[in-house]
């Protein structure tokens, strides 16, 4: 009798420490506003509240370290800035000292640990997560970076350099960079690494049909042109790579369009 008493008293105490867990998460958007502030909503209520102590001159570009304890946000601006928003208090402090002029896109290593910052004026900016010290990066950078990619495992950073027609790799470990012109189109605009890490898929604007592809093990690139495989439109200026499972999909259009009735028995449905 005392056992069956303890043993509903333990299940009590998990399912109570279960509700709390689930109960503490709290979820926010984070919007840059171009007018100099960042407003915050509250998911589950969709209250709202603007940051503007902290944030500089036109924000426009953000990203939330893994663990969502900092966001840190791009000021678009000559001298730059990355304004660092703290998520439980959402207080926001400004970083000027190691950031280039221009700044204008963002990328968080996996791990949280570092931020690359890509400044139009001709570098990319590291900043260390833990103390909020960044650093510019020159050499290997080309013209006008505008957008990053970090690799899935974090040992790698390509930057897409618009003004050169060229793609940094930097490698995170020492951060030293250095430039692909090889294989790379006219006016690289965007790029997005393959969740397996083997390739860098980049869009270039300036090219008439144009999207190269980078194999990260030797950083060579190729071009794949309008009529040279797959068809590719005018200017290409943005990318998102999909995966997905086709057995996945089966099982999933099986439960979905082929439940199992009880009165009618199992029924399949091809599609």
């Amino acid at each position: 009798m005392r056992f069956s008493i303890t043993l509903r008293v333990l299940s009590a105490i998990l399912c109570s420490f279960t509700l709390f867990m689930e109960a503490a998460v709290v979820e926010k958007v984070y919007v840059a506003n171009e007018s100099g502030s960042v407003s915050v909503i509250t998911t589950s209520n969709n209250q709202s509240e603007e940051i503007e102590d902290g944030i500089g001159a036109s924000p426009i570009a953000l990203a939330a370290t893994p663990d969502g304890s900092k966001v840190y946000v791009v000021n678009f601006s000559t001298p730059g800035s990355v304004s660092v928003i703290t998520t439980s208090n959402n207080q926001a402090t400004e970083i000027e000292d190691g950031i280039g002029s221009d700044t204008i896109a963002l990328a968080v290593t996996p791990d949280g640990s570092k931020v690359y910052v890509a400044n139009r004026g001709g570098t990319v900016s590291v900043i260390t997560t833990s103390n909020n010290q960044a650093t510019e990066i020159e050499d290997g950078i080309g013209s006008s970076p505008i957008a990053l990619a970090v690799t899935p495992d974090g040992s790698k950073v390509y930057v897409a350099n618009r003004g050169s027609g060229t793609v940094s790799v930097i490698t995170t470990s020492n951060n030293q960079a250095e430039e692909i012109e090889d294989g790379i189109g006219a006016g690289p605009t965007a790029l997005a690494a393959t969740p397996d890490g083997s390739k860098v898929y980049v869009a270039n604007y300036k090219s008439t049909s144009n999207v190269s592809v980078i194999t990260t093990s030797n950083n060579q690139a190729v071009e794949i042109k309008d009529g040279n495989g797959p068809s590719i439109g005018f200017s290409p200026q943005a990318l998102v790579i999909v995966t997905y499972s086709e057995e996945e999909r089966l099982i999933k259009s099986f439960t979905r369009y082929c439940p199992l009735n009880p009165q009618r028995g199992l029924r399949f449905n091809s599609q």
